[in-house]
């Protein structure tokens, strides 16, 4: 009789137990047509949603991020992940998310922010379309995973990969043309003209652009055709058509000051001021970047505030206005550290220990290359290393050092064997031994040597500026702007 009551009492608390963990347990709110939902969230904090589906239908929902990065998952009935949405887009705009439906059940959105030290920030949640798919919908759902193939491909960054995401990228042209998405259709021409891009196959890549235009010109998204108006410039410039970059990127500067959008104008006046500077006009400029200078301060842009400063920078130096070149690279300087930018802050310290090279001050000089060797080899940025070695290197033999100087150059070796670009290849010519480096610098700056006259004031060479230019704002005028990110 005891061990009956027991066994009663037994299953008796386990029967409230189990009650109240099931009262405990938070309702999973439902996502429903016609009926968005707002909420705030925190950093490294989720939410989730349920929607039912029947199969064989299509589902379309968009997250719109206000103030706050998010990531959304979708799960199926049986709790398997079918998909994870994060657009490069920071904590503002769209996450769209598309499924078609395999099975009937409840399917869960879980949107979540990964960053625990974000601020709190609001999104809205809601369904965009919900249907018995169609043939467009079966089309679009597989462009969007021959995409997320392009791009999976294309950030393995290999020369065999990126040509698998441009086939990639192709693949999804018709299933988008079926779909009757021209929008989508545009940004996947914009992709495959970037891997293309990334290929060195400019002229490959301005066919793409070009075949976006026309679309982005019909859209009812008045930002898309500045933003291919742009790419079409960048490509003309990179197959040396700097009158034609320049026409295109007139016609972007026009939209883009039309519409307000401060970033896309700065990119702008940037590329214009690097066509100018390619064609030798410095003070024309140096107009350029001081109007996109308070446009990226207005957005707070601070990798583009911290390029433009040093390239302004860079452009006095070209002058012969030092403390001017002093004064920018300075202000990049502290701009790179408050934002944290290592590698920024690296390629900053090269160029301020170019200036006082060129003022004659090399010991000050190695003071800025040295910290800048240390980040650069810890970021494992091979090429600036290599840029930065040879400086040293060269620093030492100008003061001469020449066992310092060899020490340095011995370093470079195994950087140099395998030159990364034509511009690295051609520094390696320039500044390779010590018993070449002043016959062959010398034929190019044609300063009469380093005993000249006035000789240390000089710029080392063309080359030499204009390389450190490229490799100081991160490439920044072959920007990732040449792919337009939706």
């Amino acid at each position: 009789m005891r061990s009956t009551d027991r066994f009663c009492r037994a299953l008796l608390v386990f029967f409230c137990a189990l009650c109240c963990s099931a009262a405990e347990a938070p309702e999973v709110p439902t996502l429903e047509p016609d009926k968005p939902i707002e909420r705030e969230l925190a950093g490294g904090q989720a939410h989730e949603y349920q929607i039912g589906l029947e199969a064989n239908y299509y589902l379309h929902v968009i997250v719109d991020q206000r103030g706050i990065d998010v990531v959304v998952m979708v799960f199926d009935p049986a709790g398997g992940k079918l998909a994870e949405v994060d657009s490069p887009n920071g904590a503002w705009g769209p996450e769209p998310v598309y499924l078609l439906a395999a099975t009937t059940g409840k399917y869960r959105l879980r949107v979540v922010s990964l960053d625990k030290n974000a601020a709190a920030g609001k999104y809205e949640a809601k369904i965009v379309d919900l249907r018995p798919a169609t043939d467009a919908d079966r089309a679009r759902i597989a462009a969007l995973a021959a995409v997320a193939d392009g791009d999976r491909l294309q950030a393995q960054g290999t020369a065999e990969s990126l040509r698998n995401a441009a086939l990639a990228y192709e693949k999804a042209l018709p299933l988008w043309r079926a779909a009757g998405d021209r929008d989508r259709e545009s940004d996947t021409l914009s992709s495959a003209g970037h891997v293309y891009w990334r290929l060195g196959e400019s002229k490959r890549s301005l066919e793409y652009y070009q075949q976006a235009l026309p679309l982005d010109r019909a859209s009812a998204d008045r930002r898309r055709e500045p933003a291919t108006l742009h790419n079409i410039g960048q490509a003309y410039s990179r197959v040396g058509e700097n009158q034609k970059a320049l026409e295109f990127y007139q016609q972007a500067l026009t939209l883009e000051r039309a519409q307000g959008e401060k970033r896309g104008e700065a990119n702008t006046l940037n590329n214009m001021g690097g066509v100018y500077s390619d064609w030798g006009e410095n003070r024309k400029a140096l107009e350029y970047y001081q109007q996109a200078l308070p446009l990226e301060q207005a957005v707070q842009d601070r990798a583009a505030e911290e390029a433009t400063l040093d390239g302004i920078g860079f452009l006095y130096r070209t002058l012969g206005e030092y403390q001017k070149a002093l004064e920018y690279h300075q202000r990049a300087l502290l701009t790179a550290r408050a934002a944290g930018d290592s590698r920024g802050e690296a390629y900053v310290l090269v160029n301020i220990g170019m200036v006082y090279s060129n003022l004659g001050e090399k010991q000050k000089a190695l003071e800025y290359y040295q910290p800048a060797l240390t980040r650069f080899r810890e970021v494992g940025d091979r090429r600036a290393e290599a840029v930065t070695v040879n400086n040293i290197g060269l620093a030492w033999h100008e003061m001469g050092e020449n066992r310092k100087a060899l020490e340095y150059y011995e370093q470079a070796l195994p950087l140099r064997r395998r030159p990364p670009s034509p511009i690295l290849a051609r520094l390696t010519r320039i500044w390779g031994t010590s018993s070449r480096l002043w016959s062959t610098t010398c034929r190019h700056c044609r300063c009469g040597g380093p005993w000249a006259t006035g000789a240390a004031s000089r710029p080392l060479s063309a080359m030499s500026a204009r390389s450190t230019w490229i490799w100081a704002t991160t490439q920044r005028r072959w920007s990732t702007l040449s792919r337009r990110w939706r």
